[in-house]
């Protein structure tokens, strides 16, 4: 029997470092003849940081993770054909990948609760929001004065439960119908030692147990 191993995310804030990091190298490839070793190397430290055995690029869009793994692919091919040229053509796709990754991320810094909101009600339109209101344990009224008046704020421990709610549908969606990633929050999970994902939002810890959760799901469950 094997267990399925769960891949943990990388937070934002580290995608952002990446990209800025990409178009440091990108500028400084700019002056160089070759390809630069710090090139060279932040190509590969990329490609072990987040190869079929590493981390996820964040909670993220199919598509825009579909943009970054072409890029770095380029980059990889680039570096071993002494590309200068095509590597940093595939340095400033890596970056422009990362950044569209940030921005697109329903839980970014600087996204106020109201809009993780807005984004979940949009993102599940097809299902009730009076069920999405029961996952994150509030009444449906409530929730959709946080979609509809912004002026409405979440309390912080609302807030905390958005976040790590959308995050976590952020992943779920990669498999999952909208429906059918709100229904895995009503059921039991063994992962969660029997609890309902919805109970977990409740706990200051929940965020990563839910991705870890959401992971195995997505991973399929061969123990």
């Amino acid at each position: 029997m094997s267990a399925t191993v769960a891949v943990v995310p990388v937070e934002v804030s580290e995608l952002e470092q990446l990209a800025a990091r990409a178009g440091e190298l990108n500028r400084a490839q700019a002056r160089a003849e070759a390809i630069t070793s710090d090139t060279a190397q932040f190509v590969a430290d990329l490609a072990a940081r987040f190869g079929s055995t590493g981390a996820a690029p964040a909670p993220a869009d199919a598509h825009d993770e579909l943009l970054f793994y072409r890029a770095l692919t380029d980059a990889q091919a680039a570096i071993a054909a002494r590309d200068r040229r095509g590597a940093r053509i595939a340095l400033q796709r890596v970056q422009d990948a990362l950044a569209q990754i940030v921005a697109n991320n329903p839980v970014r810094d600087g996204r106020d609760a109201n809009e993780v909101a807005s984004w979940l009600a949009e993102t599940l339109a097809d299902v009730s929001r009076q069920r999405i209101a029961d996952v994150l344990g509030v009444d449906r009224r409530t929730f959709t004065r946080w979609v509809s008046e912004p002026a409405t704020r979440p309390a912080d421990e609302d807030a905390r439960k958005l976040r790590t709610f959308a995050r976590t549908i952020v992943l779920l969606l990669r498999g999952l119908t909208a429906a059918g990633a709100v229904r895995w929050f009503e059921l039991p999970n063994r992962e969660l030692d029997g609890n309902t994902p919805a109970r977990e939002l409740a706990g200051y810890d929940a965020a990563p147990r839910l991705e870890r959760a959401a992971y195995v799901l997505l991973g399929g469950d061969a123990s």
